[in-house]
């Protein structure tokens, strides 16, 4: 849920970049593990199968160990290492993906039209009938909300964007 909703802003919340030196399972072998902390999502990239939005379980000293496994060689074609963003999710956010997540479970219980004969009526909620969570949240994202700029634009320098 964390990476379509990360997807849906168009916006990751980068802080900084890292290579990756190894994997196994869950764990991720890399220089600066000081970097990091537990509950603190990653975003691994260039990997062949297993791009994408990761929360970190523990940290030790050489590793930081995830809290999902990861799906195969996590090397990216050219047989080079692979990248692990760090992201800096603000908190408000990641409450209101708790109510979104509350909401959809919600929504799956929920009737969204119904017919009796020739009578058919359609119930609707959220931005102009929108019944999905991107429009019921609609408002409420839009303050994160990021125009045009790719993942690798996202990263950060002393609090200001750079440019990788």
């Amino acid at each position: 849920m964390i990476e379509s909703l990360l997807r849906e802003i168009n916006n990751f919340f980068v802080r900084d970049r890292y290579t990756g030196d190894s994997i196994s399972s869950k764990a991720i072998g890399i220089d600066g593990t000081e970097n990091y902390i537990a509950g603190q999502y990653v975003y691994l990239s260039g990997t062949a199968l297993s791009d994408g939005v990761y929360k970190i379980s523990t940290v030790d000293s050489d590793e930081i160990v995830l809290d999902e496994e990861v799906v195969g060689d996590l090397k990216n074609e050219s047989g080079s290492d692979f990248y692990i963003y760090t992201l800096a999710i603000p908190n408000a956010l990641l409450k209101l993906k708790t109510e979104i997540e509350a909401f959809k479970e919600t929504r799956a219980k929920a009737v969204d039209s119904e017919s009796l004969g020739d009578y058919s009526v359609k119930y609707s909620s959220g931005n102009q009938g929108d019944t999905s969570w991107k429009g019921a949240f609609e408002s409420e994202l839009n303050e994160y909300r990021l125009m045009y700029l790719d993942l690798e634009e996202q990263v950060f320098e002393n609090g200001y964007r750079k440019i990788l």
